[in-house]
């Protein structure tokens, strides 16, 4: 019982509690009671191009990721860095029909555009445009070629409103079908809409609201009525939407906004009230746009209006505080939650992302004036209440962010602060709050049982500031002083001992300054210090320093470290200017660690690790998130939160719940690590443009989904632009790019969107990119397209094969010639050997027959003559005359056998070489012959073996023989010549035999060939 009455009591106290917020809420002014943490920060974006409209009409977000602008001199896209701009050509008939752009549609791969010269059907592929106008001899054009909206439903249908009337567009077809009102028409139609009951809203600059039912086909008219509270409020309609309730909102241009009631067929309005801080914040409203969250965002002339459909309740961003939030044209939602605001008139937008805002910041909490006030140090008390120390005493927090308490230094009251410059706060084991004081102040204690402050310890009177506090396991206290060295204090707080003092032999290292201290498991003492990192063995009072070494890469390479965080095997140690390291206890070795993207040119100032172990680093005008599993890490700007003001040293802290705080002049950033929202879409990645030689070059396709790039040797200096189309922060989105065949890996370039590439060899590549949103995640996939560089046209391949088969025909044609040719040697020589084989056949016939016929006849006539004188030896005489017929009959066998003997192997070759005896031949025919010989020898001594000389000087024998027996001749010729590697013998005559021309000799040659 006593439980169920306890758990009544709290419930009875919680109702009564929150029923009293309620009623603080609701009165006026409350709101500013408490502190505004979660503020509407809008970026504005101003290009720097002056042919930037400054009429926007329209802004759609396309599927693929692109932006669209609907401006008064043309269409622009845009990729969140860069405009691409497309205008009216009357010399192109598939240009846009005007430059006065009304209305924007996306419709997947298409832009429907509405403008003063007709529908505009925009292919995304083809960049190029399709007009649709009036024709007055064609009832299914338009009616009018004022497009005035456009509006495509959840099932893909389109309508137009003209100046004369709603249509409906046939895509089958290619028609439009028209949708009659009264006589009157619809006198200057502002805007339509579609609602879930399929019903079409149609407003007007005049006439009010129409609703079409189109299954009925019946229009409904609304209009003001000055006795009716429930009509509408105007009839000069500007915008129309429905909400997640499916209720519908009519913004008119003069007198609020209004919501339908479609079961009571009223309208409810919304106006500004001056009495009321939660009113509409003007009347004049020019366009409203739906949140993701269902929140509807109204665009007046005093600012913006976010209203919740739900409660009716208004939260106001007025145009004194953001003067970019004047004069709004266009306002309007994409489908990741980011507001695209337009201003009249003004070449400029603005947009509003709440996810991007990761950080609150305060920086009129404590209402100092940040040109004065430092603050420098926070700290947390038993009652988990903040802490805050500046040059301007001590606030308290609590954990609504309010302050609940203010210490400073009061000359009439010794219980004071001793001073109001506080450098660092820090709280005991006993929960006593520990103050340390700048401008030589002394170390100061407060009890919050006495809620007093005591004068603990002035340093004997040297004036050193107190930079850190810590208190080790055995509850030793431990002051860090700023160019003082360490002081320790016992744990009954007596002095105990001095470290890294003049009086502990570290003179030479000159004054030094604590700006941090931890303790590992073992017990070691860890002090970060202005000449490095020391360890401290506070058993044997051994001190070790590690300091900067350049000739080491494992040693630190800064002195200055500002900050440590203890690590499962060492530290974590950040120096002021040169990055983060990790240290390890055990190899005393440090290894650098890239934190911020590589942006290490900073200061770093402080570090916190967060509940997950990530660390977060403070440096000059950002955060960083560092991840020590992977090594990644986020760098976090103004752009998320941070205030962009100069943070201080030493003003990082974590309460007990795992809440941090960085503190700067005036104020501080607070967050808890688990809260931050990370930007988890993928973005699109993009070719945005193809330039060569710097110039863009004008493709059949669209860069953006052309898949296949050809150009000529001579245009081998070009270059890709790109885009991560994410909008959260265009500037931190990261690019990788490479071109396959030239690039061996990615070329990481951070927030660079071109890559140039200058003389690349004629070939096939492909050009590759990927990049990643705000918060480095990747798409990995990213987007390419295939690059041919096209050869000059003697390294094309159809010269090439030419060429090969030029050559193979003439190799083979040369072959064929040098076979053809080689075959009439062959015959030739065949001829040659089988005239020589007859001759020598013949030769021996003769000698044959001259043995026979002749010597040995001969022979046997002397036989017989000698046996003719022996038979009568007494006869002398007979024998005298017998001796002298056989001497003669002796020396005519002799001449036969020499004659022999000379045609069988002629001495002439021996004695006066082949040449020479060829001549000779000719020197004896002429001799004995009346035929007139013509000679022409070349010296071919030695060119040939010897018995070739002989076959070939019979050879030559032989026909000069015929000619003088057979011929009838009375000129002949005789030629040898000597070519590279033949010899060519012809022999001619004018004998019997010849043509009816005399005047031509009969010839006869034959070639030898020879190789030297």
């Amino acid at each position: 019982m006593l439980k169920l009455k306890n758990k009544q009591t709290k419930n009875t106290f919680n109702w009564k509690l929150k029923l009293a917020i309620v009623i603080l809420l609701l009165l006026p002014g409350v709101q500013n009671i408490f502190p505004q943490q979660n503020k509407y920060e809008f970026d504005k974006f101003k290009t720097s191009d002056e042919n930037f409209p400054k009429v926007i009409t329209s802004v759609v977000k396309d599927k693929v990721g692109f932006v669209w602008f609907a401006t008064d001199v043309g269409l622009y896209r845009f990729d969140g860095y860069n405009f691409k701009a497309y205008f009216r050509n009357r010399n192109d008939s598939k240009s846009i029909s005007s430059n006065k752009l009304l209305c924007i549609c996306d419709d997947d791969n298409y832009l429907w555009i509405g403008t003063l010269g007709g529908l505009n059907r925009f292919n995304k592929t083809t960049e190029e445009f399709k007009i649709y106008k009036f024709n007055r001899e064609d009832e299914s054009t338009l009616e009018y070629n004022d497009v005035m909206a456009i509006h495509i439903s959840n099932n893909k249908e389109l309508w137009i409103v003209t100046s004369t009337g709603l249509k409906k567009y046939d895509r089958e077809n290619d028609k439009f079908t028209r949708y009659d009102l009264d006589s009157e028409g619809f006198r200057n139609p502002s805007t339509l809409y579609k609602d879930k009951d399929n019903d079409l809203w149609i407003g007007t600059w005049s006439r009010g609201v129409y609703k079409y039912n189109p299954v009925s086909k019946i229009f409904t008219h609304y209009q003001f009525s000055s006795g009716n509270p429930n009509s509408l409020s105007s009839d000069r309609i500007n915008s129309i939407l429905e909400d997640n309730n499916g209720d519908i909102w009519i913004a008119t241009a003069d007198s609020g906004i209004n919501k339908f009631d479609k079961i009571k067929e009223e309208f409810h309005r919304f106006k500004y009230d001056s009495l009321k801080n939660n009113s509409l914040i003007g009347d004049q409203v020019s366009r409203m746009s739906k949140g993701l969250e269902g929140l509807l965002w109204i665009a007046t002339s005093e600012g913006i209006s976010i209203i919740d459909p739900v409660t009716n309740v208004f939260t106001n961003i007025g145009k004194k505080e953001y003067p970019a939030l004047s004069d709004i044209k266009v306002i309007y939602t994409d489908e990741m939650g980011i507001v695209w605001i337009c201003k009249s008139k003004e070449a400029s937008f603005v947009t509003y992302n709440k996810y991007k805002w990761k950080f609150n910041y305060y920086d009129n909490l404590l209402n100092y004036n940040s040109n004065e006030s430092n603050l420098l140090s926070f700290g947390e008390d038993i009652k988990e209440n903040i802490w805050i120390g500046s040059n301007n005493g001590i606030d308290v927090i609590n954990k609504n962010k309010e302050k609940i308490r203010h210490f400073e230094n009061n000359p009439n009251d010794t219980t004071s602060l001793f001073n109001n410059s506080i450098f660092c706060i820090y709280r005991d084991k006993k929960n006593y709050m520990w103050i340390g004081k700048n401008e030589n102040g002394p170390l100061e204690k407060y009890d919050p049982e006495t809620e007093s402050f005591i004068h603990f310890y002035d340093f004997d009177g040297t004036g050193f500031n107190t930079h850190v506090i810590f208190e080790d396991k055995d509850e030793n206290l431990w002051l860090g002083l700023w160019y003082g060295g360490l002081r320790v204090f016992d744990k009954n707080r007596n002095l105990k001992k001095k470290y890294l003092t003049a009086e502990n032999d570290f003179e030479d290292y000159g004054q030094i300054s604590i700006n941090d201290i931890s303790q590992d498991v073992n017990g070691y003492m860890y002090i970060g210090t202005n000449q490095g990192l020391a360890m401290i063995d506070p058993k044997t009072d051994s001190v070790i320093f590690y300091r900067i070494n350049p000739n080491d890469t494992n040693k630190i390479n800064s002195d200055r470290v500002s900050s440590l965080c203890i690590k499962k095997k060492g530290y974590w140690v950040l120096t002021t200017n040169a990055g983060m390291y990790d240290f390890d206890t055990h190899t005393k070795n440090f290894k650098h660690c890239s934190i911020g993207n590589g942006q290490n040119n900073e200061i770093f100032f402080g570090m916190q690790s967060d509940n997950n172990g990530n660390l977060w680093i403070q440096s000059t005008m950002s955060l960083s998130m560092f991840n020590p599993d992977n090594g990644s890490s986020i760098n976090y700007n103004e752009k998320e939160g941070i205030p962009g003001k100069c943070f201080n040293t030493k003003s990082d802290f974590k309460s007990k719940d795992g809440e941090m705080f960085f503190g700067w002049d005036g104020g501080f950033t607070s967050f808890y690590p688990d809260s931050i929202r990370l930007n988890k879409i993928i973005p699109t990645i993009v070719l945005t443009n193809f330039k060569v030689f710097d110039k863009e070059v004008k493709l059949d396709t669209s860069i953006t989904q052309k898949k296949l790039i050809t150009i000529s040797y001579k245009e081998n200096f070009f270059s890709f632009d790109y885009a991560a189309l994410d909008y959260t922060i265009p500037e931190k989105n990261q690019h990788a790019y490479m071109l396959e065949g030239i690039d061996k890996e990615w070329n990481n370039v951070g927030n660079i969107r071109t890559a140039n590439y200058t003389d690349i060899e004629p070939g096939e590549y492909t050009f590759r990119v990927k990049g990643s949103n705000n918060d480095g995640v990747w798409n990995e996939e990213g987007t390419s397209v295939k690059l041919i560089i096209t050869p000059p046209w003697w390294q094309t391949w159809w010269f090439k094969s030419c060429g090969a088969a030029i050559i193979f025909m003439t190799v083979g044609f040369g072959y064929k010639k040098r076979v053809s040719k080689l075959k009439k040697e062959k015959t030739a020589q065949e001829e040659f050997s089988r005239r020589l084989i007859e001759s020598q056949e013949e030769e021996r016939k003769r000698i044959a027959s001259a043995l026979h016929d002749t010597i040995a006849h001969d022979i046997l006539l002397t036989k017989s003559k000698a046996l003719l004188a022996l038979r009568n030896p007494d006869d002398i005489e007979n024998l005298k005359n017998a001796l002298t017929e056989i001497s003669d009959m002796s020396s005519e066998t002799i001449n036969d056998v020499r004659g022999i003997s000379y045609n069988l192997h002629p001495h002439q070759l021996e004695r006066l070489g082949f040449s020479e005896a060829i001549e000779s031949i000719i020197k004896d025919v002429s001799r004995a012959s009346d035929i007139e010989f013509s000679v022409k020898v070349d010296n071919v001594d030695d060119v040939i073996s010897k018995e070739a000389e002989i076959n070939l000087y019979r050879v030559i024998q032989e026909g000069i023989n015929n000619i003088i027996k057979h011929s009838k001749a009375t000129e002949a010729e005789l030629k040898v010549i000597r070519l590279e590697n033949q010899i060519i013998v012809s022999i001619s005559d004018n004998g019997i035999g010849l043509a009816s021309d005399k005047n031509l000799l009969r010839t006869i040659s034959t070639a030898l060939d020879y190789r030297e």
